[in-house]
């Protein structure tokens, strides 16, 4: 038996240089090898924009779009912000991905903060307030985002 059977794998977050800060994330709970320059993005990501702690997260969404995999942050100065990061697929779905998360104010990351495979989407929010507004466009199930209501009203 070697001794790697005895080992407890590590995760993701673990990998980073802020694992407390992504200890609670879907993306930090994988057990795998890690893509090295998706760590070194995320680590750069959380210097970047002075990233104080996660206070949301989810994993698999039950409807596709471009809201997969979002992880919601708050900084240091008091800014929220979403990222997001689903898997295109296709380039004619990576294209729709790409229309209707900048039709709500999203821009597209250069590379992807979750990994291969995935493209990621970015939008600051000056203040929870500011945030809560836009989160009103949405309504949860669970921890799943899903499309704006119809009606267009509030929840």
């Amino acid at each position: 038996m070697s001794y790697l059977h005895n080992v407890r794998p590590i995760n993701w977050a673990s990998c980073t240089k802020f694992s407390s800060i992504f200890n609670n994330t879907y993306w930090g709970g994988f057990t795998d090898a890690p893509d090295p320059e998706v760590i070194k993005r995320r680590n750069k990501f959380v210097e970047d924009f002075q990233i104080d702690r996660v206070c949301m997260t989810s994993g698999l969404h039950k409807k596709p779009g471009f809201m997969d995999h979002v992880e919601v942050y708050i900084t240091t100065t008091g800014k929220w912000i979403i990222i997001c990061s689903p898997y295109p697929h296709t380039e004619d779905y990576q294209a729709k991905l790409i229309k209707d998360a900048t039709d709500l104010g999203f821009s597209q990351l250069e590379d992807s903060l979750y990994g291969l495979g995935t493209i990621s989407f970015i939008q600051e929010f000056s203040c929870k307030k500011e945030y809560n507004t836009f989160a009103r466009q949405f309504r949860f199930a669970g921890t799943y985002w899903v499309q704006p209501l119809a009606s267009g009203g509030s929840l």
